[in-house]
């Protein structure tokens, strides 16, 4: 992301800095929590699987049926390393389906805090010290003979006992007076940093409405800066630059973003993998290389699909009325081995055009050449770009 232009408020910059930052944090938290989920499901399930073959080779007593056993988890193992690799190409044929929603990515409500904070809790110090008692000092009284011997013993006994009784209490004094005084230190300590956390949360919170009324007002920084929200909110499989630039055009109320797609690697150029005994070995088998070239023409197709629904389905249609997409590669050029960053697709949807498809019905690539008569490159795998014509592309991003 660039910084701000000459000119602009750096408070709101600050603001909107922090907006993203926080908004960045909170999603790759999220999909790093999803991740570490996933892959401790997976850990657990191969290891179980692991120790339940364990548990049956250690049955095994045939040499036979042993190599069985064996040849079996070869196979397993391929079927595996194969699954995975149909994941990876199920992910990405569904980009488009995983992000069709009915309501907002975001929105102004969600991107504010609570004005709250935890209540104090004070824990053993809320609790006073248990007094000393005199049932606890008190000596026993005299036995029957002792009566009759006298009693001058048992009141020095009674003396003494009264003595670490008083010391008692004072010592009881002091440290339940010492408790009350960490008590109060704490309540003020939770009180100012109360004050103090709810004090930010309402300027943060009012730093947002304002966001918003500029937003409504078709502030050009603003709402470009909320449609970067929108789409760095989208989470794509592991692989995509994810890398955006957004500006706003107030006039015809045009968003213009500049997308990122991903490396033709993207695509898995194996289709999976197999087992061949003779060799004791697992062989990969490649995907043809037509089917890898459609796959990832039809990729693309999905992310600038998705792309301009979520910012469509995400802003009202008083601030905005089309996308125009603009999708980028970075790659080497093959003929000079320099780097490159080729125009792959480009295209505009207007809102009222965009709101009659049925994106999980229709077919990406014919609804782009189609329905909006988008710039396609006929090679994308092979990086050949697209030259919009004089006019199509009113507003690029391209330095």
């Amino acid at each position: 992301m660039s910084g701000p232009p000459p000119g602009v408020n750096v408070a709101k910059t600050g603001l909107w800095a922090e907006i993203q930052r926080e908004r960045a944090r909170q999603q790759r938290a999220r999909e790093q929590e999803f991740r570490d989920f996933r892959r401790a499901q997976e850990r657990a399930q191969r290891e179980q699987v692991r120790a339940e073959k364990v548990a049956a080779r250690k049955a095994v007593a045939d040499l036979k049926e042993a190599k069985r056993l064996y040849l079996e988890d070869r196979k397993a193992e391929a079927e595996e390393m194969s699954g995975a690799l149909q994941d990876r190409v199920t992910g990405l044929d569904g980009v488009l389906t995983a992000g069709i929603r009915t309501a907002p990515l975001i929105t102004f409500r969600s991107l504010k805090r609570q004005e709250t904070y935890p209540p104090f809790d004070a824990g053993p110090l809320g609790e006073p010290l248990p007094a000393p008692l005199w049932e606890q000092f008190a000596p026993d009284p005299p036995s029957r003979f002792r009566r009759r011997a006298g009693s001058a013993r048992y009141a020095r006994e009674e003396q003494e006992a009264r003595a670490a009784f008083d010391r008692a209490r004072q010592q009881y004094a002091d440290a339940e007076m010492r408790r009350r005084d960490q008590l109060a230190e704490r309540q003020e300590a939770h009180r100012a940093a109360s004050a103090e956390a709810i004090s930010q949360a309402r300027e943060y919170n009012d730093g947002i409405d304002q966001f918003a009324r500029d937003f409504r007002a078709r502030d050009s920084e603003s709402v470009a800066r909320f449609c970067t929200l929108i789409l760095d909110s989208s989470a794509y499989p592991d692989g995509f630059p994810h890398q955006t630039r957004v500006i706003y055009r107030p006039e015809p109320r045009e968003v213009v973003v500049e997308w990122e797609l991903p490396p033709q690697a993207i695509v898995p150029v194996k289709r999976g993998y197999k087992y061949v005994a003779t060799r004791d070995a697992i062989d990969p088998v490649a995907r043809p290389e037509r089917e890898i070239k459609e796959r990832y023409a039809n990729l693309i197709a999905r992310v600038a699909l998705r792309t301009m629904h979520e910012i469509l389905i995400s802003t009202p249609a008083s601030v905005v009325d089309a996308v125009t997409f603009y999708g980028y590669v970075s790659a080497i050029d093959p003929g000079t081995g320099q780097p490159a960053r080729p125009l792959l697709l480009n295209v505009t949807a207007p809102r009222a055009k965009f709101d009659t498809f049925v994106l999980a019905a229709l077919d990406p690539i014919a609804c782009l050449t189609g329905e909006l008569t988008a710039l396609v490159s006929p090679n994308p795998y092979d990086l050949e770009p697209v030259r919009p014509l004089e006019g199509y592309a009113k507003v690029s991003l391209k330095k």
